[in-house]
Parts: structure tokens; C-alpha cells; sequence
């Protein structure tokens, strides 16, 4: 498994040399890189808030716990993203109490949101996919890291953090074919053979980046990182790729559904699954599912309103 470097600057307090040190274990006892990961950023997000008012874990109380939770709902955040992020803090939190940092789990009792969001994820058509990509003309860094985002995302079916946590080392060959190997949700390992649309993308934007001077030889550099240095994109930065290109495609949000990253996902699964009439294990193994069940609930395209039996009615 990938050793995650031990987190920076989370706590800034130069005598709390004791606390970064557990935090550093707490992450490096984490079973996924990827999950690490998040849950790095997480609590780096979580301190950076309370840092006027917080000089460490000794000083947090429920009330910041409560305050943090308020803080995402006030940025709009979907149900299940601050699930996520609360469920990272209580789990810190509990490894704290038990080195004897905190007195005891000052999470315990926070309310947390309904799992549902108000809205559904929505895919999108075939037709609307196709519009999305050729909006772009990449000639330049950032049309050519909107389009080898967006042609992961929709032709491989990761998941945000795992678009956004990718790295050089992840591409690879097997038996000629040019694949992604990584580790997906649950630490398992995961590989995906890339469409020649990702390959064509994915070389464009590496060629961009060489041009505009980043060091790709090493192979830990992110393959689609933020502009300008070699951090991998946040969360907020990939919800803001897809609506540009929805926007630029001319495709409007559904009033009771909503597109975000995940939607790439969704219209991944439905593709396959009804336009291309994949077999269902086929796609499971392809998006990295333990049930097939699963893949199953990713087919929004059964729900779609004009199969409904309404408009057989002949009243």
C-alpha cells in the first residue's frame, strides 16, 4: 500500500509537536491512500477554521464541532459531502481521546444531516456527453486539463477523489493496451483500460503541462493537478469544470435533479448498460463494484421519464 506523506501544517502551533505527531499516525493507520488523503484535507480545513480560536485538540468542544457542520450546510454542500467530512472528524476525534489529547469523543451526539440529498444525481445523455466534449478546444493548459478531466470522468467512471487523486505512476501498459491501475474506494485495487479518447486527452494535456515547465519525471506528479503547481484539484474545482462545460454546451440543470462529478459516473454506468447493452458484470468489473447490485442503482436511465407508462393513457 501507498504510504501517505504525513500531513503539513494541520496544526500550526509550534509546542503541539506531541499532536502532529498522533495526527500523522492517525492518517498512516487509515487502510486507503485515498482516504488519507481526504481526510487529510478534511482536518486541515477543520483547524484552519477554528484556528482563531483553537490552538489545539485540548481546546475542542462540541460547539466546534456543531459550528463546523453549520459551516458546510452554509456552503451549500450536498447531505452526503458533509456526512463524509463530519463522519472524517469524529473518526480523528476518537483517535485522539484514545492518545489522550482530547478527554473524550466531542463528537458523540452531534446531529448529522439526512443521508438523502434534496436533489438526485442526474446522468447525462449520450447526446448531451457529446456535446459537453466538444465544447473544448484544448489548446492551451487549462482547456487541455478540462478536457482530460472530463474524459476520465466519463470514460473511465471514478469516482471525484479518485479523478483527483490520480498520479503519474497510475498509467501504465498491459499486454499493449494503455490502462489505469489505482487503488479505488474500500483500498482495492483497481484497472481500467482507457478509451482512445482518454489517451488522445490524457497525452494533449501531458504535453501542455511539459510546455508549461512542470517536472513530470517524477511519477508521484499529479496527473491533473491545479493550475500552476502540483496539487491535485479540489473537490470544488471539478464541480466547477463540469458546469463550465455545461454551460458552454448550453445544458441546464434539471430542476429536481442535479449534475456534479458524479454524474459522469451515473452516465458511465447507463451507457453501458443500455446504450452500448454491456453485460452487467462486465460493467460492475469495469466501475470497481463488490455487488451488482450497486452498478445496478447507477442506472438512472430506467427512471427516465419518457419510458413512464403515463403517456400510454388514452382517457
Amino acid at each position: 500500500m501507498d504510504v501517505p506523506a504525513e500531513p503539513q501544517h494541520i496544526i500550526t502551533n509550534p509546542p503541539l509537536i506531541e499532536t502532529n505527531r498522533v495526527l500523522g499516525s492517525f492518517f498512516l493507520n487509515l487502510g486507503s491512500t485515498l482516504t488519507a488523503r481526504e481526510y487529510q484535507r478534511t482536518a486541515r480545513e477543520f483547524f484552519t477554521l477554528l484556528q482563531v480560536e483553537v490552538n489545539g485538540p485540548a481546546e475542542l468542544r462540541r460547539h466546534h464541532i456543531i459550528a463546523y457542520r453549520r459551516w458546510l450546510e452554509g456552503r451549500g454542500l450536498a447531505n452526503k459531502t458533509i456526512q463524509k467530512k463530519l463522519s472524517a472528524i469524529a473518526s480523528l476525534c476518537k483517535f485522539l481521546a484514545e492518545a489522550g489529547l482530547v478527554e473524550r469523543d466531542i463528537t458523540f451526539g452531534v446531529q448529522r444531516p439526512r443521508t438523502e440529498n434534496r436533489r438526485e444525481t442526474a446522468d447525462f445523455s449520450d447526446e448531451n456527453v457529446r456535446k459537453i466534449l466538444v465544447a473544448l478546444n484544448p489548446k492551451s493548459y487549462s482547456p487541455a486539463l478540462h478536457r482530460a478531466v472530463l474524459a476520465v470522468g466519463f470514460f473511465t467512471g471514478l469516482r471525484s477523489a479518485e479523478i483527483r487523486g490520480l498520479r503519474l505512476k497510475n498509467l501504465g501498459m498491459v499486454n499493449g493496451i494503455r490502462v489505469l491501475n489505482l487503488q479505488i474506494k474500500g483500498g482495492r485495487r483497481h484497472e481500467i483500460p482507457l478509451h482512445p479518447f482518454v489517451i488522445s486527452a490524457i497525452d494533449q494535456h501531458i504535453e501542455t503541462m511539459r510546455r508549461r515547465g512542470f517536472k513530470l519525471d517524477d511519477p508521484e506528479h499529479v496527473l491533473l493537478p491545479s493550475r500552476g503547481n502540483n496539487q491535485p484539484l479540489m473537490a470544488e474545482a471539478l464541480s466547477y469544470i463540469l458546469k463550465s462545460a455545461m454551460e458552454r454546451a448550453g445544458i441546464r440543470q434539471d430542476d429536481f435533479r442535479r449534475h456534479s462529478p458524479h454524474s459522469m459516473r451515473a452516465s458511465f454506468a447507463g451507457h453501458l448498460l443500455n446504450t452500448v447493452e454491456a453485460r452487467l458484470e462486465d460493467v460492475q468489473a469495469a466501475m470497481g463494484h463488490a455487488n451488482p447490485a450497486t452498478t445496478q442503482r447507477y442506472n438512472k436511465r430506467k427512471k427516465g421519464h419518457e419510458r413512464s407508462p403515463v403517456f400510454r393513457i388514452e382517457f
